[in-house]
């Protein structure tokens, strides 16, 4: 905790090298929402308060604190502040007041974005992971966007995987609209890359510009276990050759007045020999072996 704290407050030296993709320039647009300057400020308090509560720490890996970001694309119009006041506002309804440590919004980077640390805990009773199993988190995701993006014409992006014939879509769409617009990038010595990195992902550039996108997908149509356990399944070569065996008996089969039930079957007394309808290969086969056999 102590340093995604040291992160937020921007207390590491190495993230503001040329390496890094923080502009020291921008620095001073950063905005502490809630906690305190100073990164041991931060994790000095979140102790005081587990030991208050009667947290005792039982192993090293423990769960120290849950963080949350926020984030709006780089060429949002929305009113930063008030989104990133209504996403704390958000998270003090869902998690409890008493459990935020701090709410940091960073302005010096390629997007807004904000982060908020939370003590693992509920009641002042400490539950760990708990709160971020699958069922938790997908109902604080589902609640964020009802409660909190839709009134800003947010959306969630997708959580399935994309094929290729949509990545191209996507990307051309992008492309596109950079060439309508006589976008200066396009022109630039770096073009080339920025196209291939467009290619590769285009969901970023899609946000960033505010384009949507509208897959024509269709949905794979879901069996029931009934159906499942009661298909043919898939039929392979081997299969296919014993079906047209059976099929050549069929048709070779001596002639019947009825159908095979209960009662017997009464066969037609007729002059041929039903040997000699069998296919070719199963007569030499039988003929092979009777010979075999000592039968001729």
């Amino acid at each position: 905790m102590l340093t995604a704290a040291r992160h937020n407050l921007r207390e590491i030296q190495a993230e503001m090298g040329a390496d890094g993709c923080i502009d020291v320039e921008r620095l001073r647009l950063n905005e502490i929402l809630l906690g305190a300057s100073f990164a041991a400020d931060v994790n000095t308090n979140a102790h005081k308060k587990l030991s208050l509560w009667g947290f005792q720490k039982q192993r090293k890996d423990y769960v120290q604190a849950i963080e949350m970001v926020f984030s709006l694309p780089a060429n949002s119009l929305l009113d930063q502040r008030a989104y990133f006041h209504a996403c704390l506002d958000w998270v003090f309804h869902q998690m409890g007041r008493e459990n935020v440590l701090s709410a940091v919004v960073h302005r010096d980077e390629a997007a807004p974005h904000c982060h908020v640390l939370i003590l693992p805990c509920k009641d002042k009773r400490y539950l760990g992971g708990q709160l971020i199993k699958r069922g938790p988190l997908m109902s604080l995701r589902k609640s964020f966007e009802q409660d909190v993006a839709n009134k800003y014409g947010l959306r969630a992006g997708s959580k399935r995987s994309m094929t290729s014939f949509e990545r191209n879509q996507q990307s051309q769409l992008v492309l596109d609209y950079l060439q309508r617009s006589h976008d200066p990038v396009v022109k630039s010595h770096i073009w080339p890359f920025v196209r291939q990195e467009i290619q590769l992902k285009p969901e970023g550039y899609l946000d960033s510009l505010g384009l949507s996108y509208e897959s024509s997908r269709v949905a794979k149509k879901v069996r029931t276990s009934t159906q499942i356990m009661t298909s043919v399944g898939r039929r392979t070569s081997q299969d296919r050759e014993v079906r047209k065996g059976i099929n050549a008996i069929a048709l070779c089969a001596p002639d019947f007045d009825q159908y095979p039930s209960s009662v017997g079957i009464d066969q037609k007394n007729t002059d041929i020999d039903p040997t000699n309808l069998l296919p070719q290969p199963l007569m030499r086969a039988d003929q092979s072996q009777n010979m075999a056999g000592g039968v001729q």
